[in-house]
């Protein structure tokens, strides 16, 4: 009798202690993590006080998160291709706060340090500097205009100009509230006065 000590249970968890390890290796290309997750319960029982009982049990856990991950990420991938097109057709930035909203729900949606994320965070990152870039230019191109008739003390005309070439989709801009807001603001107050 050769009988080297193994009892049947003891093979039995090893074959499907690998069998588990060979599904583990064809689901981690596809990303089917369901069916780690199914063989994981069907072995359970036959692993039960053998020396892969503990790690299943962990890889039960990593795979429970990296199924809840991708539909994360897949989620978030959806989101951010509806809000693609959005930026694609905004080029006046008519809709800047709804697409920048747009971008931060798709960006929650994002499992953290996901591919998916970082590419969300450049995208929103390109888009508000690129508006940013509009409103300075536009700033840069009035501002000699308006401070011309201030130094005049003509208000309305400054007003004018401001309303005319700095339109309100452009006053979420930091050059907005940091330079022209307050310059628009003095003269607004000044003609009231008048």
């Amino acid at each position: 009798n050769n009988n080297t000590g193994t009892t049947p249970k003891a093979s039995t968890a090893e074959r499907d202690w690998k069998e588990l390890q060979e599904i583990i290796a064809i689901a981690e290309k596809s990303r089917d993590y369901d069916k780690v997750l199914t063989k994981i319960r069907k072995i359970e029982p036959s692993l039960r006080g053998s020396q892969w009982q503990v790690e299943a049990a962990r890889l039960k856990t990593e795979y429970r998160k990296k199924k809840r991950e991708r539909m994360e990420g897949q989620a978030a991938e959806k989101a951010f291709a509806a809000v693609k097109s959005d930026l694609a057709s905004d080029s006046e930035y008519l809709r800047y706060n709804e697409i920048l909203q747009k971008l931060g729900d798709a960006l929650r949606k994002a499992p953290p340090g996901s591919m998916i994320s970082a590419e969300i965070v450049k995208a929103r990152n390109e888009y508000k500097s690129k508006y940013e870039g509009v409103a300075s230019q536009k700033y840069n191109e009035i501002i000699q205009k308006i401070n011309v008739h201030i130094d005049s003390e003509e208000y309305k005309p400054a007003i004018k100009i401001i309303d005319y070439f700095f339109p309100k989709v452009y006053r979420n801009s930091r050059i907005w509230k940091t330079s022209l807001e307050p310059l628009y603001n003095r003269c607004v107050e000044k003609t009231k006065k008048s």
